[in-house]
């Protein structure tokens, strides 16, 4: 991971929680949307606030069938054709992150929201 950030670090607000449950007591379950294979709702459906956190399985076990059966609400899943899932976790978070950036509007030139930009600048 510190390499995936190269010389990044200084911008990012990373939080380490040593346990699922430490996440859970730091997090509000409110701020939670999580992403699966198995989630019954489409990626584009979701609609995402600000402040809110991404939460994803691991590669190779994916996300726990308790948290995919206890929050249906909020488990989406990246729509792909065919039955052949090959995403990797990294690709999934990309995907992910910017579909709700979108959502957001933020802006590609500052990541700025559009909604927070002098009119004339804002670009949709």
């Amino acid at each position: 991971m510190r390499r995936a950030g190269i010389d990044y670090w200084d911008h990012v607000d990373l939080w380490v929680h040593p346990t699922w449950r430490h996440f859970r007591e730091a997090i509000a379950r409110e701020r939670c949307y999580y992403f699966s294979a198995h989630g019954s709702r489409p990626l584009w459906d979701a609609r995402i606030p600000d402040g809110s956190c991404l939460v994803f399985g691991n590669e190779t076990g994916g996300m726990p069938a308790r948290i995919v059966e206890k929050h249906p609400e909020r488990v989406f899943r990246i729509p792909m054709t065919g039955a052949v899932r090959s995403l990797n976790l990294a690709t999934a978070v990309g995907i992910a992150l910017y579909d709700v950036l979108k959502g957001l509007g933020y802006s590609e030139a500052a990541a700025i929201p559009l909604s927070h930009r002098h009119p004339a600048r804002a670009r949709s």
